[in-house]
């Protein structure tokens, strides 16, 4: 999936997210359990909401002060 073709609410793979925020797949991975937006369905089916992911890193939405 090409940058271009989804949004925030897309499910990205760890490797589409590692190109959506500039770094390898192999960084992503390592860093799977740290993430914020990770969804973990099995070993091998592993999804990164990238809505979530900015709304933690930038604690914006619903749990941040005004």
């Amino acid at each position: 999936m090409d940058s271009k073709n989804f949004d925030l609410d897309s499910l990205l793979t760890p490797a589409e997210f590692g190109r959506w925020i500039g770094q390898s797949e192999s960084w992503v991975r390592r860093r799977l359990s740290t993430l914020p937006g990770v969804i973990r369905e099995s070993r091998k089916h592993i999804r990164i909401h990238p809505r979530t992911y900015l709304e933690k890193r930038l604690k914006i939405g619903a749990g941040a002060p005004s």
